[in-house]
Order: C-alpha cells, then structure tokens, then sequence
C-alpha cells in the first residue's frame, strides 16, 4: 500500500463543530493544567530561594562566630603579659542594668560608657573594627599610671566589643577643664611642676632631700644654678634619655614656675619652645621654693611680688 504524503499536495481547512458546553470544558481542563504548572513552578522556586537563604546565613552566622572566636583568641593570647581579664556579656548587662540610660555617663567615638564601674560599649556607628578594638585594650592594659584610668577587662561575645575600666566619680577630665575646678587651675605652672615631677620620678609635696625645708621646685633651682640640673633625673631611666632634651625640658619647667606670673611663658609660647630650638630666656627665682607646715610660720619669704601678694609655700 502506498503511503500518501498529504504535505505535497495542497490542503483544506476542515471546521468541526463541538457542542460549547464540551469546548468550555476543554479550556477549563487547559487552564487548570497551566495554573497547575505555574502555581508549581512558583513553589519550586520559592523554596529554592529560601533554601539559598538559609545557607548563606548559616554560612555567614558560622564565618561571624569564627570572627569573633579568632578576635577572642587573639586578645587572650596578646593579652599573656598582663592582667586583662575577659567578662560574660551577662556580667556586664548585669552590673549597667542592661545597659540603662539611667546609668550612662557619656557618648563618645568609640561609643556609650555606663557605671558603675565605667563600661565602654563599642558603637555600630562608630566605624571602628576588630582591629581597633584589640589595639585599644592592649595599649590600655600595658599603662599603668596613677592619671590614667585603669583597664579591667573586656568582653567579646556575639556581636559586642566592650571595655571595662575604673569608675571615677568625680567627673570627667571635661568638667575639671572648663567647669568650677578651672577657677583654681593656672596651667603653665601646673605644667612645669608636673614636668619636674615626671622628669624627677617624685612628687612636688613629698620630697624630702638632704635639706627638708626645700621643695621640688626649691632643689631643681638649687640643681639649675650650680649648673647641676642633670642630677634631678629619676635614677631609673639610666641612659634612654636625650640629655639635651631633657635639660631643655628643665629649662621650660623653671620658667613655667618662675615667682612673677608675668615672667611665665603662655601655654602656646610653651608649646613654641617644645617644637622648635629657640634660644630661651634664663629663669628667675620660682615661687614655692620652700616648704611650711600648717601650724609654722613660713620658714622663709622672698621679695613680695609685683601684685604686693606674698608668695605662698607648699604644705
């Protein structure tokens, strides 16, 4: 039997007639089937995208507390040379009230501090990482000096950065500067006597030499004019000093407690005469040059000054 290929030759159009009722159930099976597709398709790509989710926050969740393990366990293992102690998060929102606004003492760049002992809580909005976290609380931890606040702790856990230092009550460094304690303060002669008491390792109240009715101040300038000033170094720092830079600093520090105020250098002449190798006047006689006891009369008295004040001594 031969096989007709009906493609060659020209065709006809054939229209079959079919009850509507049939066609509509046609089209409904049709529609039904592609809604079908669809809604499937939907669901399969739904549940793909949420399964991408889930594996990127695991991974992400997972690589965070890697971070914050490695950001642990490098403190702790730079932290072997000192006394830095690590707290629980729970410790610490314990000890703030959960971190109360009741308890907060400032705002800073680095971030919120609250007491009561002075919780430094590092910002979202600070800008500031791991990194610089971790170079504040070990540069921190290794100064010890009887100005600075000491630091405690810290605490690094989920996604918190906090420091832990001593709380001081009696306001911050902002208030002493500009708020009632300025009225009593003179900076250049509190500059100088605190550069002798660095550069001497003593204090200006409590020294007591071969002649116990002199002062810090009044030794230096026994020291200074017999061209002696060197011997006033703090005996531990040996030889890692720069002897020129040392003397000059002496030099500044004299005239910073000379008797007349207006003999004194201002804060930025001094901050000129620190940076630069200009050639500085000789000191005149300081004041507090010898010491009195509460129930003496002062032991000596220079000249009265150009105020017709006498000086006053050193308890």
């Amino acid at each position: 039997m031969d096989i007709v290929d009906l493609m060659d030759h020209s065709g006809y159009d054939v229209y079959v007639r079919v009850d509507a009722i049939e066609l509509a159930e046609i089209e409904r099976s049709n529609g039904f089937l592609e809604m079908k597709g669809m809604l499937a398709f939907l669901i399969v790509s739904v549940s793909s995208a949420w399964f991408v989710i889930i594996i990127f926050a695991y991974l992400w969740l997972r690589k965070r507390k890697k971070r914050d393990n490695f950001e642990a366990d490098d403190i702790q293992t730079s932290r072997s040379h000192t006394d830095l102690a690590f707290f629980n998060l729970s410790t610490i929102s314990a000890a703030t009230d959960n971190f109360s606004q009741a308890n907060k003492i400032g705002q800073g760049g680095f971030g919120s501090v609250y007491k009561e002992v002075a919780v430094k809580r590092l910002s979202k909005n600070s800008g500031q990482g791991a990194e610089e976290f971790k170079n504040e609380a070990m540069l921190m931890a290794k100064l010890q000096h009887r100005n600075l606040v000491k630091l405690l702790g810290c605490c690094v856990q989920e996604e918190e950065r906090i420091l832990i230092y001593e709380y001081l009550s009696n306001g911050s460094l902002d208030l002493f500067l500009f708020g009632e304690y300025n009225k009593k303060f003179i900076p250049e002669l509190d500059f100088g006597v605190i550069l002798l008491e660095i550069i001497s390792g003593k204090k200006s109240n409590g020294f007591h030499q071969e002649d116990p009715s002199l002062t810090l101040i009044g030794h230096v300038w026994e020291l200074w004019q017999e061209d002696k000033a060197m011997e006033i170094v703090d005996s531990t720092l040996k030889e890692s000093y720069n002897s020129h830079e040392v003397l000059k600093c002496i030099h500044i520090a004299l005239l910073c407690v000379q008797e007349d105020a207006v003999d004194r250098p201002t804060i930025s002449a001094i901050i000129v005469m620190l940076d630069s190798e200009i050639s500085l006047p000789c000191p005149k006689q300081p004041a507090f040059i010898f010491r009195t006891s509460c129930n003496s009369s002062p032991i000596w008295e220079g000249p009265s000054s150009v105020n017709e004040m006498s000086i006053t001594e050193t308890v």
